[in-house]
């Protein structure tokens, strides 16, 4: 009694063990292949307001132009089921607007779909065409847009550039003059500081003068099975929405279950045969302690 109570507990646990195992396989490929941004849920940014979801590019701040100095940024996300046509018609719309791209990471998700990540430098009146172009062959799921102005500070270095320019002629003037050793030298040395300061802020100039003329895009390209639609629906319209997604999700999680056990099928084949050997190795021990006893009983 003994023994057949030891066999099936045996038994259940390396049952138990060889379905954890399927579960824990399983359970990873179904949530890398429904991790949030496989479908291009990552981009999804909450708490937009109203008028960055409904993508109204008629108030973009790159459109004023009043004589200000400012760095223009923006941010936007896309949906696309032709990932390859936007990436190509991207590259393409760049080039004619007068940008380029200043950078690019693409990758491949476990279920397949790709996504990619863009920085487009811009001229900032054209950062609006671009973005309606964009608009007009994917999903856009979310679009921000700031500008800082820069006007004060870009001055203020052109005041300091100036400055430093009308000291290093002063004292390039002065080295041409007689003097003793002790002044020259003194004069060198303030002439490298200047120089150097001088060299600083034409830097900082420059900078200002690349961000100002070229605004930054940063560009998130997802490609999906399906785009989802980012209006507002009606009350009937959002629970067929919702309907229709827990619909998809539950399709997505048993293909993902089904491409992970296809997957794994090796490692569950091993663990069935180790179970299975078990079980047979048992039952002989078993079978042996009950010989063992019959014979001691006769």
């Amino acid at each position: 009694m003994k023994g057949k109570k030891l066999l099936r507990i045996a038994s259940f646990v390396l049952a138990l063990i060889l379905f954890v195992g399927m579960l824990a396989g399983c359970a990873a490929t179904a949530s890398n292949s429904m991790a949030p941004g496989s479908r291009g849920d990552s981009v999804v940014t909450e708490g937009l307001a109203d008028k960055e979801m409904e993508f109204d590019m008629s108030v973009t701040v790159s459109g004023l132009q009043d004589g200000r100095k400012r760095i223009v940024t923006a941010e936007m996300s896309v949906q696309t089921k032709e990932f390859g046509n936007l990436s190509e018609n991207l590259r393409k719309a760049v080039g004619e607007l007068g940008g380029y791209i200043e950078s690019v990471s693409t990758r491949e998700r476990s279920a397949g779909m790709r996504y990619a990540e863009y920085v487009v430098r811009i001229p900032p009146e054209k950062l609006e065409k671009l973005c309606e172009q964009l608009g007009e062959q994917g999903t856009v799921v979310c679009y921000s847009e700031a500008a800082k102005d820069v006007t004060e500070s870009y001055i203020d270095t052109e005041s300091h550039i100036a400055a430093l320019k009308g000291e290093r002629d002063a004292l390039m003037a002065l080295l041409d003059k007689s003097g003793s050793l002790s002044d020259i030298l003194e004069v060198r040395g303030r002439l490298t500081e200047v120089l150097a300061e001088l060299e600083s802020y034409e830097a900082t100039l420059r900078s200002y003068d690349a961000q100002i003329a070229y605004a930054k895009l940063s560009l998130y390209i997802n490609e999906v099975e399906r785009e989802m639609p980012v209006e507002k629906p009606g009350l009937w319209g959002e629970i067929g929405g919702r309907i229709a997604e827990s619909a998809y999700e539950i399709g997505s999680f048993f293909r993902a279950l089904f491409v992970g056990i296809a997957g794994n099928i090796i490692y569950f084949a091993m663990l069935a045969v180790i179970a299975a050997v078990t079980v047979i190795l048992l039952r002989r021990s078993l079978a042996k302690r009950k010989e063992k006893k019959t014979e001691t009983e006769n």
